[in-house]
């Protein structure tokens, strides 16, 4: 008994002991979570060692050729974080910040370096405004790249996958070792496609508020006399807004008008896109979309635009510089207005000048040595206030004079950076093997179709959108913001410089 009792225990215990060796619920979850926890720290040490040999990589200066939408931009330049938080707008997208971003994620920014522009060299050809487009701006920047010029072409690939579909990178040069993309630039050139209805007279019919001028004036007979009244009491000069400036004012310590910003309609330049114009009938548009230039208002457009021909003053054009000031002065080199393109308003397609349903668009052609902020706008803002202000043409000229005068901005969505031009970076560096050849990129078959988009969105904005309409209606109604009284004849305007 007492044999078959030690053979019992015995078993009891080896049955205890081979329990107590089987893992339990929670062992199981410990080994896996061990194993999980060991497998990534291996994906981690992989990622770490691909990085690292993108790190180990050469930092090479590097020229990229960039296109643009520019319709969703806040500009092209990188915003400043605090800009950002004083504006509290945390969204505000930029060409240079999208281009950092698909370049860090190739591995070709350090984490050290990621975040601030300067450390890797950046510099741009050019900056654009908010809503402008480009079809060959140029950044340059130091990256980590591999030496192989023949693998350029195959990260370029990679590059536009990172990038959002409104960018596209057509090309990367490698440059010499000092290039800069502004200081190396020779010239600039723009173009701007223009609705022909915009130069439609305000006697013409068409008004901001969707009523022709006739009906907007109509009022009671004692409403109109006292207006009239009014009118001969005050005795206003109908005119120009323009305001003199005295320098011996100052001297003598009198009014300082320095705090006068010529930019009178930078705080307007945002708002036309949040009018409402639903209740201007489709007749009304179809009828202003239906409008075309004569042949004598070609000829004087084109005159127009002579005007700003060589060297003249821009100080009305930008904002914060004084006529006597040489940053003021700019060099136009050529200017076109002759190509009109046709886009019927129902398929937003090309067409000719006989259909019924194609809004008129004039092409601005601009090549200059460099151009002031909003200058261009405003050139085409002048032309706009002389047209449909039916004002003489002297108005240019004496914008252009000594004078403070309230030019109007036109509307950014239908401004175009072509390209920019290096020719005497390519003439000098012609012994180097690194050169960048922009005249090579502008043949380039993927650019025309790149244009053509960025032209066919330009009708688009006005087809879909209505900005350019949006845009006259609220000039309409801020028209006395640039003219006194009523639109007037600048010939008739004496100027005491």
């Amino acid at each position: 008994m007492k044999r078959q009792a030690d053979q019992e225990l015995d078993s009891l215990e080896k049955e205890v002991n081979r329990k107590s060796t089987l893992p339990n619920d929670n062992d199981l979850q410990q080994q896996d979570g061990a194993v999980e926890s060991k497998v990534n720290q291996e994906k981690k040490e992989d990622a770490e060692e691909g990085k690292n040999d993108k790190m180990s990589l050469p930092k090479c200066r590097v020229a990229l050729i960039v296109g643009y939408n520019g319709s969703n931009f806040c500009g092209s330049q990188k915003q400043i974080k605090q800009l950002v938080k004083v504006f509290r707008n945390p969204d505000v997208r930029s060409v240079e910040e999208e281009i950092e971003k698909a370049l860090y994620r190739l591995g070709a920014i350090s984490d050290y370096n990621y975040g601030d522009l300067k450390k890797i060299g950046w510099n741009r050809a050019t900056r654009t405004d908010k809503r402008v487009h480009a079809i060959q701006n140029c950044f340059s920047c130091k990256i980590h790249i591999s030496k192989d010029e023949n693998e350029d072409e195959e990260y370029r690939k990679k590059l536009n996958q990172e990038l959002p579909e409104d960018i596209k990178v057509f090309a990367i040069i490698r440059p010499t070792n000092r290039f800069n993309t502004k200081l190396n630039a020779d010239d600039r050139e723009y173009s701007y496609f223009l609705p022909t209805f915009m130069f439609k007279s305000m006697k013409d019919g068409w008004y901001g508020s969707g009523l022709n001028r006739k009906q907007k004036g109509n009022k009671t007979g004692e409403e109109s006399k006292n207006q009239e009244t009014n009118q001969e009491e005050e005795k206003k000069t109908s005119g120009i807004k323009i305001i003199r400036k005295d320098h011996r004012q100052n001297k003598e310590g009198g009014d300082d008008e320095e705090h006068f910003d010529n930019d009178h309609d930078a705080q307007y330049q945002d708002l036309y896109l949040f009018r409402n114009i639903d209740h201007i009938p489709k007749e009304e548009f179809a009828s202003l979309y239906a409008y075309r230039l004569s042949d004598e208002n070609k000829q004087r457009v084109q005159q127009l635009f002579t005007m700003f021909m060589g060297s003249k003053k821009y100080h009305n054009y930008t904002k914060q510089i004084r006529a006597h000031q040489m940053a003021a002065q700019r060099f136009m080199m050529i200017l076109k207005a002759e190509d009109f393109m046709y886009v019927n308003y129902e398929t937003n397609e090309l067409t000719n000048k006989e259909d019924p349903k194609a809004i008129e668009f004039i092409h601005f052609f601009l090549k200059g040595q460099s151009f002031l902020y909003n200058q261009i706008r405003k050139m085409i803002g002048v032309m706009i206030q002389v047209f449909r202000g039916d004002l003489d043409d002297k108005f240019i000229p004496n914008s252009q004079r000594d004078n403070v005068v309230n030019v109007a901005l036109a509307p950014g969505d239908g401004l175009l950076l072509e390209k920019v031009c290096y020719e005497k970076y390519n003439a000098n560096k012609r012994d180097i093997k690194n050169d960048i050849f922009i005249k090579y990129v502008a043949a380039h078959q993927e650019v025309k179709e790149f244009r053509e988009q960025l032209v066919r969105h330009i009708a688009q904005r006005e087809i879909a959108d209505k900005a350019f309409t949006k845009w006259l209606s609220q000039f309409d109604d801020y028209s006395e913001d640039y003219y006194i009284d009523k639109p007037p004849q600048a010939a008739e305007l004496k100027i005491r410089l």
